[in-house]
């Protein structure tokens, strides 16, 4: 697929790219440890949020998913959509044949990227930036907000998704998954602080909300919290097969779409790409 003029990001600005510190909930030992226990597999009826990119997610272009692994987004995208894909993560896994799987499942692979997202220097603006389950794992969520939306090129969709952990949730998760409930960020779960950092990133909000029901799940290493835990979510699963209700008390997820704005006449699109990479070099 041939980058658009307006795709490409100044190699001079990328070169500024910094790395700011942003302190997470979870750290690279706590990805590595959960994620080399799972086997790979493709698993699409499983994913959530298909109701979501059927309304808004475009046919063709470039895509990138941030915090890629293990791949399903990526792969549902652009056997979906036609979409190239692009990905970065710190696991290592990602350089171990992450690349090929996604390729033996069908995607148009881009780049995909083992690294620090902090510390990515990409080479292009995508047309959808994604993420789903990332921005909650980092006190400073606005700036991870900010470094999804200068990814995004004029015109362009994000997508950002993340566990709902507040109100019923919270007290579920507090009482039988306290430990996997402290690798989140609570602060993060707040729509309305999405939509003022998007916002002031030049974005447009077109749509906000809460996906499924209600579901639940936990990681507690106790033995008991995890017989209770399974009870809980055989319910969640009967409710939410019944039931099509998303709302903030009991639904396990939220999301939001975003538009950037895309900017009036030629030099003002170059304007608008400028400012995305000074957007990225200032964070």
């Amino acid at each position: 697929m041939n980058q658009s003029i307006e795709s490409v990001i100044p190699n001079e600005a990328v070169e500024e790219f910094g790395a700011p510190d942003v302190a997470t909930s979870a750290d690279g030992q706590y990805w590595s440890a959960m994620w080399e226990q799972r086997e790979l597999r493709y698993m699409p009826d499983e994913l959530p949020f298909k109701d979501v990119f059927a309304r808004h997610v475009p046919k063709y272009g470039d895509c990138i998913e941030i915090g890629c692994y293990p791949g399903g987004y990526l792969i549902y995208l652009s056997t979906q959509f036609c979409l190239r894909v692009h990905g970065v993560d710190n696991f290592s896994g990602v350089g171990r044949g992450f690349t090929e799987y996604l390729s033996r499942h069908g995607a148009n692979v881009g780049a995909v990227t083992e690294g620090d997202f902090f510390q990515f220097k990409p080479m292009i603006a995508y047309d959808l930036v994604c993420s789903f389950g990332f921005i909650e794992h980092f006190y400073d969520f606005r700036c991870v907000l900010r470094r999804h939306a200068a990814l995004v090129k004029p015109g362009g969709l994000l997508i950002v998704t993340c566990p709902n952990f507040r109100r019923v949730q919270f007290v579920l998760h507090w009482l039988f998954d306290r430990s996997n409930l402290r690798k989140h960020v609570i602060a993060a779960m707040d729509m309305e602080a999405w939509r003022a950092t998007l916002c002031e990133s030049g974005m447009e909000i077109v749509e906000m909300g809460y996906s499924e029901t209600f579901l639940f799940w936990t990681e507690s290493p106790s033995s008991l919290a995890s017989w209770i835990g399974r009870r809980i979510s055989k319910l969640g699963m009967w409710v939410n097969s019944r039931f099509n209700r998303p709302n903030r008390f009991t639904s396990p997820f939220m999301y939001c779409v975003a538009k950037k704005v895309a900017a009036a006449g030629p030099d003002a699109k170059e304007e608008s790409q400028v400012g995305n990479c000074r957007a990225l070099c200032q964070l």
